[in-house]
């Protein structure tokens, strides 16, 4: 409304300037009255935002009135018509209408200004014969007309009024509805309606506040989905929607009223317990959740058994403030996790200071490459039969530039976790091709070289692909390189997994099952995989010699793996014990007996070495097997 009022007033100024121009009196006369109009809108519309609205109501008043000046215009001129009859409307209203009421005199004032206008129209633009009292009919009809609309206002503005309280009630009540529904989805998570990180917030603040006057406890439980992704995966993103729906009845289901429900995002959970005298007390809201879980979800006429790992913080003792709960809840739910999922784990300051550990390490991965830190050591491999070098195993180590040497135990987990695994496994198989051709050049044939992939290496989309790229960068032969998974990676999404070692062996590379009999692989599955050879876990080895069940397995496992045309490399060889009784074992071929296992690797052959000390550490360690 402002904007059309202050565009006609803009209009207005240069219309009655072209209307003096061309001597043209009814466009002097329209262009005047829109001028006064507008001017007039405008007051009132700024009165009423200001806080005005009497003063506005009777600006409306004397501006529906002004296109009733036309005749006396005519005759006596504009601005005296105007102010007389601004004054009698202005009057009539002030004395027989009260301010709430005005707002009904508008609409049938504009009436009497349309009855006025036309009058107008016939007497003075048609210049009909009428006689000098002619200037008086317009106001005659103004005053009229205006005391007709007050008496009518004043006889049933009661029930004018009423209506008009009924429609602003109704006004507000959608107002306040819709701040309300406005006010819940900002507080609210849209797909479970549980309360948000927002909400959550605030009661935890209240919560807080009640734990602190009586000096209770109150506990933050983060809950995440085990295998969340499988669900969404395999049976789309709606039935994933469908069980987190039905999951946060299940978490409703087993709190009490005064604690809170909360979805963070995805499949995790916040559930937060008041009023607890002890922070042990969580546990049984915690093993309460466990088994409400345990009865399958029915989605898609398909049935799924939904478990949870759960991480329990308690205020004050692991956080006064919800960033430093939940934090510490996180860390205790990490470690849930790692513990096989499916289980529920509290805080305590030797998690936090692992995990502080664990960030350290991460954060000192990341530039380690570029510092140099990493290296590749190389463990011989040696066949048993001929005691000759029969490869080496080519490992990872981090030395920190102040010298520290950081355990592979303790890095790769990390670089695992964060992802950091790929870029240095690549890193890894680059070095190795590099060195391998370097050694061939000088006349030293190590080859093949193992190189270990991990489980995110595998998974990878592009595993084959830059696989292909390290190849070309280096010039190595995939012959010439091993590439090692273990038991656990190789029963990870079979299919996926066992046709990118297809492609990996059609290239040229040997793959062998690192830690064989460490997993739970299906033996049928194991048959279906590209593989050329199996490395037995070094737990068997160390204890061959002390238990007959333990030799039973390997022996069963060798045999087995013989028959599938599969070499066989005993890992962890510590002592000539151990090697003596590897070297008994012994299978009946066409051609005579042969061993076992064909090759060997362990700290009884040589430990762990550099690269620049591969070469004579060899020749020293072939003397000593007299090969």
């Amino acid at each position: 409304m402002m904007f059309v009022s202050v565009l006609g007033l803009v209009f207005a100024v240069p219309e009655i300037v072209h209307g003096y121009w061309i001597h043209d009196d009814q466009l002097v006369i329209l262009a005047w009255l829109t001028l006064a109009l507008s001017a007039t809108a405008v007051v009132s519309i700024v009165l009423i935002r200001t806080g005005h609205p009497t003063a506005g109501v009777y600006a409306w008043s004397f501006a529906s009135c002004l296109p009733m000046s036309l005749i006396p215009l005519v005759a006596v001129g504009f601005v005296p018509s105007m102010l007389v009859l601004a004054a009698v409307n202005i009057l009539v209203v002030a004395l027989f209408v009260s301010p709430r009421r005005t707002v009904f005199v508008i609409p049938c004032v504009i009436v009497c200004t349309a009855i006025s206008s036309y009058l107008e129209y016939r007497i003075a633009w048609q210049r009909l014969q009428v006689t000098g009292l002619f200037v008086f009919v317009p106001l005659l009809v103004n005053v009229i007309g205006v005391l007709v609309v007050v008496a009518l206002v004043r006889v049933f503005g009661d029930v004018l009024l009423r209506a008009l309280e009924i429609t602003e009630d109704y006004v507000q009540q959608l107002e306040t509805a819709t701040k309300e529904e406005l006010k819940y989805i900002a507080t609210h998570d849209s797909l479970t309606g549980l309360p948000n990180r927002l909400l959550l917030n605030d009661r935890f603040q209240l919560a807080r506040a009640r734990a602190r006057r009586s000096n209770q406890f109150f506990g933050v439980l983060i809950i995440d989905l085990d295998n969340f992704k499988t669900v969404n995966d395999t049976m789309g993103h709606s039935a994933g929607d469908e069980l987190l729906k039905r999951v946060a009845v299940r978490f409703q289901q087993s709190v009490r009223e005064c604690d809170t429900v909360s979805r963070l995002g995805g499949d995790e959970f916040v559930v937060l317990l008041e009023d607890l005298s002890a922070g042990g007390d969580s546990r049984i809201v915690a093993e309460r959740i466990s088994r409400m879980l345990a009865p399958p979800i029915d989605i898609g006429h398909r049935e799924i058994h939904v478990t949870a790992s759960i991480g329990i913080g308690v205020f004050p003792s692991d956080g006064e403030d919800i960033e430093a709960l939940l934090k510490n809840a996180d860390v205790a739910l990490y470690e849930a996790k790692e513990q096989g999922r499916n289980t529920y784990r509290f805080f305590s300051k030797e998690l936090g200071a692992n995990a502080v550990e664990k960030m350290e390490t991460i954060a000192g991965l990341r530039t380690a490459l570029e510092r140099g830190e990493m290296a590749l050591y190389y463990q011989p491999m040696i066949d048993l039969t001929s005691g000759k070098l029969s490869g080496m195993e080519a490992l990872l180590r981090w030395r920190r530039a102040g010298g520290e040497i950081v355990s592979p135990m303790k890095f790769i987990p990390a670089a695992e976790e964060s992802g950091l695994i790929i870029p240095i496994g690549t890193w890894v198989l680059a070095e190795a091709c590099r060195q391998v051709m370097e050694w061939k050049k000088a006349g030293f044939d190590a080859a093949p070289i193992a190189v270990n992939l991990s489980v995110r290496q595998v998974r990878h989309a592009a595993l084959v692909e830059t696989i292909v790229g390290v190849l070309e960068e280096t010039g190595a032969d995939p012959a010439m390189i091993e590439l090692e998974i273990t038991e656990s990676t190789a029963m990870q999404d079979i299919e996926n997994t066992t046709e990118k070692l297809r492609k990996l062996r059609d290239l040229g590379f040997k793959i062998v099952i690192d830690d064989f009999g460490s997993g739970y692989s299906s033996l049928l599955r194991l048959s279906t995989l590209p593989i050329s050879a199996l490395k037995i876990d070094r737990f068997f080895i160390q204890n061959i010699g002390d238990d007959p069940n333990i030799a039973a397995i390997v022996m069963a496992v060798v045999s087995m793996a013989h028959h599938m045309n599969l070499q066989v490399i005993a890992e962890g060889i510590e002592t000539a014990n151990q090697l003596d009784y590897l070297k008994s074992l012994q299978w009946n071929q066409q051609d005579g007996k042969a061993l076992l296992c064909d090759r060997g690797q362990g700290f009884f052959f040589a430990r762990p070495i550099p690269a620049e000390q591969v070469q004579s550490t060899i020749s020293k360690l072939l003397d000593t097997t007299g090969s």
